[in-house]
């Protein structure tokens, strides 16, 4: 009798206050915030920015926004017309898909930034992607004002997201439009050292990406460097292949997925920059593993 007593008490009292909350700590949650409710979140977002399982702050309280997980000072931006960009779906996503050769894991390559002369910055993208043979989706980044932020996503989740700016994995670079994402993000080769583009030029024209023929065709269009499999992305020169990846050290200015423009230029796919000078001078790697992008980039509004 007691003990049908204690039971039926704990059953009234379990239903009483519900299911117990998730847990969400810096262990369970180290990269990013926690909500009241015990939920995970990437930590990210102005409305919720935070990270090592903190309580997620809301930005906007103070006029500030999210960089790197942490409110910073919100960017100034021109009093004109708003930036606005309507959500465009890839077209032949099938073929994208098996082109791209994407996956639904997050890749596990970090992205590093550090100070560059100017206000700029110097970011080290691990877009090894799990080999030479990749296993793993591309490391999806976006543009931020501490330095070039990564994003929790998979190659299938991206494909519909209008979030991230560039994608990077082993020797090929995307920008989120055209045949790679739904956004607005424009690229555009520039013929003007890095270090000597200082503003925004007045004849900038960004297209987006663009390796796959329309549809009813829906066919894969190769860079031209000879491997086959690479597409033909906006950022495609930023290699040559002659038996090495050699850097071509070209400049690119790219419209972001939020109507900021940046300059870009890549230095570095092998492991090591000392590696990188002998493939550029010699044709050859030396052995040297590949997939590590350093890049330089500023804002140029």
């Amino acid at each position: 009798m007691r003990l049908t007593f204690l039971l039926a008490l704990t059953v009234a009292v379990a239903s009483a206050c519900g299911a117990p909350k998730t847990t969400c700590d810096a262990k369970s949650c180290a990269t990013g915030c926690c909500t009241p409710n015990g939920e995970c979140l990437q930590g990210t977002e102005t409305l919720a920015c935070g990270t090592g399982g903190a309580a997620c702050v809301d930005c906007s309280t103070t006029s500030q926004v999210c960089g790197q997980n942490v409110c910073t000072a919100a960017p100034v931006v021109d009093a004109g017309t708003p930036f606005m960009c309507t959500r465009t779906p890839v077209e032949c996503s099938d073929q994208v898909i098996q082109g791209l050769g994407l996956f639904s894991n997050v890749a596990a390559g970090a992205v590093t930034n550090a100070a560059d002369t100017g206000g700029g910055f110097k970011a080290t993208i691990d877009a090894t992607g799990g080999g030479f043979t990749p296993s793993e989706s591309y490391v999806y980044v976006r543009f931020g004002e501490l330095g070039l932020e990564k994003l929790n996503l998979d190659d299938m989740t991206a494909l519909d997201s209008m979030d991230w700016d560039l994608a990077f994995r082993r020797f090929v670079i995307r920008i989120n439009s055209g045949d790679s994402g739904p956004a607005c993000v424009g690229a555009q080769q520039r013929s003007e050292a890095y270090d000597a583009l200082v503003a925004m030029p007045n004849d900038f024209l960004p297209e987006g990406d663009d390796f796959i023929t329309r549809p009813p065709a829906c066919g894969f269009v190769d860079d031209g460097s000879g491997l086959g499999t690479s597409p033909r992305t906006k950022l495609a020169t930023f290699y040559n292949y002659a038996g090495c990846v050699q850097m071509t050290k070209k400049t690119y200015v790219v419209q972001t997925h939020s109507g900021r423009h940046v300059k870009v230029t890549f230095n570095t796919y092998y492991a090591t920059e000392a590696a990188q000078t002998t493939c550029d001078t010699t044709g050859s790697s030396g052995g040297a593993a590949g997939g590590t992008i350093r890049m330089r980039w500023s804002y140029l509004d």
